[in-house]
């Protein structure tokens, strides 16, 4: 029989296809990670937009606060200017006080603040040497022609070209009935004897401060 014959061949089998190769771990960890890394991006993508947002809001609160603020000086300065001049009279006679009396009508003394008297008023008692001055003043409504009650005292002094009042309230004190600077002021500024010839001088003891008068020794 010829060994290569047909009939004599071994049978022939279909061939298998390759096995798939396993999917590998790191795929399977590739596949977990993204999902938390877009959440991640997704989570800071959102932060960085609100702290952006919020940041916007406190500027924006802040710069309302400062137009507020900017307004109400504006208006307060309007308010200001439109009660200017103040009324100024001068009981000196010298006919020296041109430039005080401008002055003091330009001054802001915050009258206009005051529903009933909003005009500042002053009154020139003494002027000496275009260098020092003391006035009385207060605030008058547009029918008074002097302030209700005691007027209270105010120094001024010429700096270079312009003057400037310069004594506090608190640095005029009454003694026996009547109205004193204080030594002290008298002594800071170089008020001449001409403006003001008596200054009180305090004493405390045990809490107590006690004023006695005595002679301006400036010249």
């Amino acid at each position: 029989m010829n060994p290569l014959s047909p009939t004599n061949q071994a049978p022939t089998t279909n061939p298998q296809p390759a096995p798939q190769p396993a999917r590998s771990n790191r795929s399977v960890l590739t596949m977990l990670v993204w999902p938390v890394v877009a959440v991640l991006v997704v989570a800071g993508v959102y932060y960085w937009q609100h702290k952006k947002v919020n940041d916007l809001n406190v500027k924006v609160t802040n710069l309302t606060s400062q137009l507020s603020t900017s307004s109400a000086q504006a208006a307060g300065s309007q308010k200001a200017l439109a009660a200017l001049p103040n009324t100024v009279k001068d009981t000196t006679g010298s006919g020296s006080t041109i430039d005080l009396s401008l002055s003091l009508g330009a001054n802001n003394t915050g009258c206009y603040k005051n529903t009933d008297t909003p005009i500042g008023w002053f009154q020139i008692v003494k002027e000496t040497n275009d260098a020092f001055a003391k006035m009385q003043y207060g605030c008058v409504s547009p029918t008074q022609t002097t302030p209700t009650g005691t007027a209270t005292y105010l120094l001024a002094k010429k700096t270079s070209t312009a003057w400037q009042t310069i004594s506090p309230t608190n640095q005029w004190v009454t003694v026996s009935g009547a109205t004193y600077p204080t030594c002290t002021m008298l002594n800071d500024n170089k008020f001449t004897k001409q403006i003001e010839p008596k200054c009180a001088t305090g004493t405390t003891a045990n809490g107590q401060t006690t004023y006695t008068v005595q002679d301006n020794a400036n010249l």
